[in-house]
């Protein structure tokens, strides 16, 4: 199959209530990822062929099936729409075990290799679910879950399952705010306060505060120092606001504060910042974010693998780990995460011809998140739905250990 289409379409897996059979062999379904699944049945529900497990039914959408045979019982007669690449081997539909943890995803040269490091760094966070994804020049090349969906233990982690991915939401965010100002949308050199029509809850200390635009906040540039929510929120809830505050009304008593550098003059890094930058987003936008990032930020192409905290979770999207509301605002899986770094640099700017090495690192209580892009023109994420001992650094180290292994085997590629 040609590699543009192993990129677009990434297969979706469902758990549903137990169907009927209606088919009786061993069927091959080979999906458009390169996995090739073997079934003792199948049904047909919809737009899904569906078969049965203990937990229920497994399903895949019909769209992400390359080609459907028997190869039991009588030959298939099912013709490919494409081949898949050669370096993407067949996979069992009954999940591969790596130290006692179930693994699924491409079987691409070197999988074992990276399922080492990811299952090592699992035991050490110490967390339930974990994936990988690597590109080569924008083409993915590899793709693998570990461990479960599921709290329970019972359903094994699809490759493409969204993991919350804490700071790491902040590259796509930037991306769409940049998009929305090039599309007329927005002005990054618009004053802040100004545009969202905030006024202040209390005497104004430092008339700067007017002066902080959407390009500051983006460029972590405010001025307003790495945290001017906590101490705004004790302030609210004092005189009677309640949890979960609105935005606009603890930005009404960032106003009030004094600023710690005049804006658009020092980094400083702030997460306050990029919530912000999101709620903006979604103000002029008349989206929400994880809505802007699947259906408008990559048009004409859809990318279905990003989901927001609290929304409900789209028919069409793959499926969210267990508990990725601990793990930040934003959640993705790792082959979208894969399509932004192809479209996009960490800036949020397109992506063009020049070879940077960019470095991103999310981290939170449900959240080990890695994005990666190298100056080679691979490009590599983990994630990770827990945070423990182990450092961001080291398993990027060890991946990036693996990645030069099977390079230098491949002659230099990983295609």
């Amino acid at each position: 199959m040609s590699h543009n289409l192993l990129m677009n379409k990434p297969f979706t897996l469902l758990v549903l209530l137990a169907l009927p059979t209606i088919c009786h062999a061993d069927y091959e379904l080979r999906l458009n990822d390169g996995v090739t699944l073997i079934w003792p049945d199948y049904s047909i529900e919809g737009n899904q062929y569906c078969t049965r497990r203990e937990y229920g039914s497994f399903c895949v959408q019909k769209r992400d099936v390359v080609s459907l045979k028997k190869v039991q019982g009588g030959p298939g007669n099912a013709s490919p729409l494409n081949r898949a690449p050669s370096h993407a081997r067949a996979a069992a539909a009954a999940p591969r075990m790596v130290d006692g943890i179930p693994v699924s995803g491409t079987d691409a040269a070197g999988a074992d290799l990276f399922d080492e490091v990811m299952v090592r760094a699992m035991k050490r966070i110490n967390c339930t679910a974990a994936a990988v994804a690597v590109a080569d020049r924008g083409v993915m090349v590899h793709s693998r879950g570990y461990g479960w969906l599921d709290k329970e233990k019972k359903v094994p982690l699809p490759a493409d399952a969204m993991i919350g991915i804490a700071s790491c939401e902040k590259p796509v965010t930037a991306a769409a705010i940049k998009h929305l100002a090039r599309n007329g949308g927005l002005d990054l050199d618009a004053g802040l306060f100004a545009l969202l029509k905030v006024r202040p809850q209390g005497p104004v200390r430092d008339e700067r505060i007017h002066s902080i635009s959407i390009r500051h906040v983006l460029e972590h540039k405010a001025g307003w120092g790495p945290d001017p929510a906590s101490g705004a929120a004790d302030a609210l809830r004092k005189a009677g606001g309640s949890d979960p505050l609105p935005l606009e009304a603890i930005l009404s008593r960032v106003m009030t504060h004094p600023l710690k550098n005049a804006p658009g003059t020092v980094s400083e890094y702030c997460n306050f910042g990029y919530d912000t930058l999101r709620h903006v987003l979604e103000r002029f936008s008349g989206k929400r974010p994880d809505d802007y990032f699947r259906n408008v930020l990559f048009q004409p192409e859809l990318v279905l693998g990003f989901y927001g905290s609290g929304a409900p979770l789209p028919k069409d999207a793959p499926p969210l780990v267990w508990n990725a509301a601990t793990g930040g605002p934003i959640s993705a899986s790792a082959p979208a995460l894969l399509k932004f770094m192809r479209r996009y640099w960490l800036t949020g700017e397109p992506r063009d011809s020049g070879n940077p090495l960019w470095v991103m690192y999310g981290s939170l209580d449900g959240s080990t998140a890695i994005m990666i892009w190298r100056s080679d023109g691979i490009d590599l994420v983990a994630l990770f739905n827990g945070r423990g001992s182990v450092s961001h650094d080291e398993i990027s180290r060890d991946l990036q250990a693996v990645i030069d292994r099977i390079k230098d085997a491949r002659g230099g590629s990983l295609l």
